[in-house]
């Protein structure tokens, strides 16, 4: 064990500053044409606690429902980042 100041706490929890805590990414959108499978990206941007942002790769997707592809309009895929 090590004891140590208040003051000595508090400069070195300073020192070590806010930890940066992935809290999502940005929405990606991709165009398709009707009937075709999109091409989904393998990156996104990762926003952190901070505020701050990182390009990221290593995404899986959900399957699409192949239902959906036969129809006008938008859609939402789900992915995950691995880490």
């Amino acid at each position: 064990m090590i004891e140590v100041t208040q003051a000595e706490l508090d400069k070195l929890i300073a020192s070590l500053g806010t930890p940066k805590i992935p809290v999502g990414t940005k929405p990606v959108t991709v165009s398709r044409a009707l009937g075709v499978q999109p091409a989904l990206p393998t990156v996104a941007e990762v926003v952190y606690s901070d505020g701050t942002t990182t390009q990221h790769e290593g995404i899986t997707w959900e399957p699409i429902d192949l239902s959906k592809l036969s129809k006008e309009g938008t859609f939402k895929v789900k992915g995950h980042i691995i880490y």
